[in-house]
């Protein structure tokens, strides 16, 4: 299960105990998104206008988009 707070996601077990796993930072703006994709990634949406692609076993960003535009 993953969430975000402010500038971070976090992923979390789900199981009988739910346990904090991992925090991702890096985005320099709230985070309005994240979403798993192909089970071992997760993408996070940020107000500074970036999308970050998280390697969930190697625990970094993999891939960074900065080329989103303004929503309005």
């Amino acid at each position: 299960m993953a969430g975000c707070s402010g500038d971070k996601a976090y992923l979390w077990s789900y199981g009988e105990y739910k346990i904090l796993k991992d925090t991702y930072t890096g985005h320099r703006g709230l985070i309005s998104a994240c979403k798993f994709i192909s089970g071992t990634k997760l993408a996070t949406g940020s107000a500074d206008r970036t999308i970050k692609i998280w390697d969930l076993y190697g625990r970094q960003c993999k891939i960074f988009d900065h080329s989103i535009a303004k929503i309005v």
